[in-house]
């Protein structure tokens, strides 16, 4: 329920952002960056943490207030990694939101650079609990929105590339930093392009993968299990098979909607459709516009699905029989054939 809720947060926080940037009478401040915290983590959780000393412990986690206790990270070589601590976490961002209004007003950075600059600076300071990660993306996006730029998409399968980056930003090379973050832009506009011209915007990626494995994780199971239709049921297939495909592509979740291409939006309305938690899903000509790529994966997703769900599928699409248990034939709108 928690990650639904955030997901939701997700959306509203970047129309909060595109609002803003599109504004020129706001400009960034410090409530508004609380105010996307409180948008993402929705209310207070625990979460397991580190104490300075590098043990392990667990904290109330509160939403839209700046650190109580230092959030030190364990990187992978072992050693502790220490952002700023939550006294000077006030003082820093006041200077951060200063720093940026005056490199706002004089114009003498180039939008690329100056994205990058906040979005480094910020995460350097950390300021909250959890969520910086996702504020300091909408921070880049503010500013490339602001200067009518497309947003910026740091990709899950990219993440190796981005804190390697960052790492040498820590080391004082922030131009490599920057450079990153120029490349994003160009797989943005490059992106922007294809969407005007009416191409996909598919890539081959895990997702596919992550289908296939599941596909033959099904396909290989010796034992039949016979599974009453429940709530329950349903919502534990979804956790354990279906949610997996989704969040690994969280990338679509951020795009702007006139971006997606429509396997895309095909795959974000069967998500919706599996979080109303309905028992019956009515699918009305669901491979229209859809390339072939984008077609496998439906197909994959509703054979998943037809497991704990009774799925009606309205189409001109033969190959859709594929999924079917029964087939009826429609003319005049009069069964003709089953």
């Amino acid at each position: 329920m928690r990650e639904q809720e955030e997901m939701k947060g997700s959306d509203f926080a970047y129309q909060l952002i595109q609002e803003l940037a599109l504004d020129s009478e706001r400009t960034l401040n410090e409530q508004n960056i609380k105010y996307l915290n409180r948008i993402f983590l929705v209310r207070p959780f625990w979460k397991d943490s580190i104490t300075p000393d590098g043990q392990l412990t667990r904290r109330l986690i509160k939403v839209g207030d700046y650190k109580e206790f230092p959030n030190s990270v364990r990187l992978q070589n072992g050693e502790i990694f220490d952002y700023s601590s939550p006294i000077d976490t006030p003082i820093l961002m006041a200077e951060l939101i200063e720093w940026y209004r005056d490199e706002e007003k004089k114009q003498e950075l180039h939008p690329i650079v100056l994205a990058a600059m906040l979005h480094y600076k910020f995460v350097r300071i950390h300021p909250f609990d959890d969520g910086n990660g996702r504020i300091s993306r909408l921070l880049i996006n503010y500013v490339m929105l602001k200067n009518n730029l497309p947003p910026i998409i740091i990709k899950t399968n990219d993440k190796r590339n981005y804190l390697a980056a960052l790492n040498k930003a820590d080391a004082g090379d922030i131009e490599s930093f920057i450079k990153y973050i120029a490349e994003q832009l160009i797989w943005s506009l490059e992106t922007s392009i294809k969407a005007a011209k009416g191409e996909s915007l598919d890539e081959p990626g895990d997702l596919d993968k992550k289908i296939k494995l599941l596909k033959q994780k099904l396909n290989s199971s010796e034992e039949k299990v016979k599974i009453t239709k429940s709530k329950e049921s349903i919502l534990n297939t979804f956790n354990i098979n279906i949610e997996p495909i989704f969040s690994f592509d969280s990338d679509i979740w951020y795009k702007p909607a006139i971006t997606l291409s429509g396997g895309e939006a095909q795959i974000l309305c069967i998500y919706m459709s599996i979080l109303s938690e309905k028992y019956v899903l009515l699918f009305d000509e669901p491979t229209t516009g859809l390339d072939e790529t984008n077609f496998k994966r439906l197909l994959s997703i509703l054979k998943i699905l037809k497991k704990q769900k009774l799925i009606i599928i309205t189409s001109h699409d033969k190959r859709l029989s594929e999924v079917c248990d029964y087939l009826y034939l429609i003319k005049d709108y009069t069964i003709v054939r089953n």
